[in-house]
């Protein structure tokens, strides 16, 4: 059995400069390179994956409300230097463990135990201190667990640390088993892993689930895959690739169809262990691997969940997923799957990148506007088999294939379980189609470039992400190809285990920056709803303005392309972003949110009901507001530490009225100070007044 490795790149040699220029230079700085730091956050350029508008992760955009101020980020490595003046004001050293000494001090054991110090400074260095840079969820507190990497590992150490995980928001591991096949959770070895992992997802947060986030691997050329491991490729797991600074695929990052997303890993700015003891001499490094890049989405994680306290785990890597950046780099290989909304139509997908490059800011934004708590307990489940034997050709390909009857489930993830028997199993390439069309391959050649697999036998569950959004019903075909000749084998088995949600008539459709270039697509400039419901359109990802109308047949203006909702549909919510937008409701009971920008708004004849979230959201113009019309301040006034459920009468909610109509304040200190009392919107020629019954409080 293989050890656990870090997903780091080897030391480097030499010296990079301070500066964004010479992060950059290459393409590709090595892990370990030498940095100085003079000044407020000195090293805030170099920080490329933070200050790169174009392949950066846009997250100083949302660092003006969240931080990650109230999640708890663990990081299962080998060890902290918790004293680094970048880490201390997060680090917990009351929620640290030692699982190798066996208490409860995570410090490094000897010189060599680098690896912690630099993943934690990705996630929680401190912002604007006078040193060093800053981590994607600054505010975040940090906890450490140790245990050993390399021949010194134990699997129990590994596996106490994920039972503890149960206890934590998020928890990174920024490491895998090499080889292939063997960190099986259906082998005896690792089955009480898998299930601390399902545990974790189960029970943490309360029953919204731990968010297990893992590195890819830095095992490209090798011919590793995700696939072929189960920590990564667990349902319960966010496996994270690497990007470099052109937001193309590192040239080491491992693939595969259980990728959910990518961050940039080449060149990564964080804390070292200070003086001569880490990477470097010095306190700060650029380092390099997809060790680097899973800390980011860990990062991100916790904003999201700072936002949205109340997502399970499972709406966390739909957001990730839905939100997605798609780089020039990421198109070139892209294909498209048969969901129907995301931006119109089906998610793109990427074999290297998953759904593409982690966005922070259209993250946090669908995570503020998300109204579902996806959990463990509530994921709908659906398993099909095929026991019939199907004879493997020398250099052909067979097909088997499983036929899922009509079935309300919408998938998240597909697990794909074979049994096999070939004389040589690195001869082989396993692809699913699902019933629309999207291909998934989960293996290719496993094992080729180190002289095989070691077995003529294969029982291994692999996952795919890759039908994500689309539905169950129909056909599903495994495609088994065999590469070269020589010999011929068994499928013996395999069965399908589809994890999602319940298909109900209550739809939403996402909209993000890609309908930029997505747009253009007819199919996709025209929304088309029948099945009833309580439906919504949410543009919250977007950070530009839009004009929205909800009518049926009506045409809207999303990022300069023409939306159209088709004649028959009926559309009753509605989430925009950071845009001065200009909306126009229906004749239903509309929930509307206007997001950021100063909006104008028009609710139309229903009995509608207007969302104010956050004191960002103020500005907005109300044209129509009537007698049934009501205003929905619960967030912003919890936000606030408003604790009543008459908010006017306690003097958190002010109007006054002039002559165009009815301003709305609130007190944002919650003082009664009349200095505090800032306009959150105006309702334009409305003089009916306003009471404790018509805002929700």
């Amino acid at each position: 059995m293989d050890e656990p490795v870090f997903f780091s790149l080897p030391q480097a040699r030499g010296h990079v400069a301070g500066g964004p220029a010479g992060i950059a230079a290459g393409g590709a700085a090595e892990a370990g390179a030498q940095l100085s730091a003079t000044g407020a956050d000195p090293l805030a350029g170099s920080q490329w994956h933070i200050a790169n508008a174009n392949t950066g992760i846009d997250v100083q955009s949302v660092w003006g409300r969240y931080s990650g101020r109230g999640v708890l980020v663990g990081i299962i490595d080998d060890g902290f230097q918790y004293t680094h003046a970048d880490l201390a004001a997060n680090y917990r050293t009351a929620l640290d463990r030692d699982f190798v000494r066996k208490d409860n001090d995570a410090a490094p054991v000897d010189g060599t135990h680098n690896h912690g110090t630099a993943v934690a400074g990705v996630i929680g260095a401190a912002y604007n201190n006078a040193y060093g840079g800053s981590g994607v969820a600054w505010g975040a507190g940090l906890v450490g667990y140790q245990v050993s990497f390399g021949t010194n590992t134990s699997t129990s150490e590994i596996l106490e640390a994920l039972k503890a995980a149960r206890s934590l928001d998020v928890v990174n591991n920024s490491w895998g088993y090499g080889g292939v096949f063997g960190d099986n959770f259906s082998s005896i070895t690792f089955a009480q892993h898998g299930k601390a992992m399902e545990d974790a997802v189960r029970y943490g947060r309360g029953g919204l689930g731990t968010n297990f986030v893992f590195a890819a691997g830095n095992d490209r050329a090798s011919g590793q895959n995700v696939n072929y491991h189960d920590f990564q490729n667990s349902p319960y797991a966010i496996a994270v690739g690497a990007t470099d600074q052109n937001g193309a695929i590192a040239s080491f990052s491992t693939p595969g169809a259980a990728i959910l997303i990518s961050a940039p890993g080449v060149g990564v700015v964080t804390t070292d262990r200070t003086g001569s003891s880490g990477y470097v001499s010095g306190d700060f490094a650029a380092v390099s691997g997809t060790s680097f890049a899973a800390p980011v989405v860990s990062g991100v994680i916790a904003l999201m969940l700072e936002a949205n306290s109340g997502l399970g785990y499972r709406d966390v890597q739909e957001i990730l997923a839905y939100s997605a950046q798609k780089t020039a780099s990421f198109l070139t290989t892209a294909r498209t799957n048969g969901a129907t909304d995301w931006n119109g139509g089906g998610l793109t997908y990427n074999h290297d990148f998953g759904f593409g490059l982690v966005d922070a800011h259209a993250a946090v934004r669908l995570a503020e506007t998300w109204q579902s708590k996806s959990t463990f307990d509530n994921a709908a489940k659906l398993s099909a088999s095929s026991t019939a034997k199907l004879a493997l050709q020398d250099a052909g390909t067979a097909s088997s294939t499983i036929k899922v009857g009509s079935a309300d489930l919408e998938i998240d993830r597909v697990e794909v379980t074979v049994d096999l028997s070939h004389a040589r199993m690195s001869d082989l390439v396993l692809t699913l189609v699902s019933p629309t069309g999207t291909e998934s391959v989960l293996m290719s050649r496993a094992g080729l470039s180190s002289g095989g697999t070691g077995s003529t036998t294969l029982k291994f569950t692999m996952d795919s992400v890759h039908f994500w959004g689309e539905g169950v019903t129909g056909t599903w075909t495994l495609k088994v190809q065999d590469a070269a000749s020589g010999f011929t084998g068994t499928l013996n088995s395999w069965k399908l285990d589809f994890i999602g949600d319940a298909i109900g008539n209550n739809d939403l459709y996402i909209y993000t920056d890609a309908f930029a270039t997505l747009g253009a697509d007819s199919k996709r400039a025209v929304l088309r709803d029948l099945d009833g419901g309580i439906d919504t359109m949410n543009f919250a990802a977007i950070k530009s303005a839009v004009q929205i109308d909800m009518n049926a047949g009506a045409k809207s203006v999303v990022l300069g392309k023409s939306l159209t909702i088709a004649a028959g549909t009926l559309i009753e919510n509605l989430f925009t972003g950071d845009g001065n937008d200009t909306i126009t409701g229906n004749a239903l009971s509309n929930r509307i949110s206007g997001g950021r920008g100063a909006d104008v708004i028009k609710g139309g004849a229903g009995a509608d009901v207007f969302i104010y979230a956050r004191m960002e959201d103020k500005g907005d113009v109300i044209t129509d507001f009537s007698q049934q019309d009501i205003l929905d301040l619960s967030g912003l006034l919890d936000g606030l530490g408003y604790k009543g459920s008459t908010a006017m009468a306690d003097g958190w909610v002010k109007t006054a009225q002039t002559s165009r109509g009815l301003s709305v304040m609130v007190d944002a200190d919650g003082l009664g100070s009349a200095m505090a009392a800032q306009e959150l919107l105006f309702l334009q020629g409305y003089t009916g007044g306003l009471s404790d019954s018509r805002i929700i409080a």
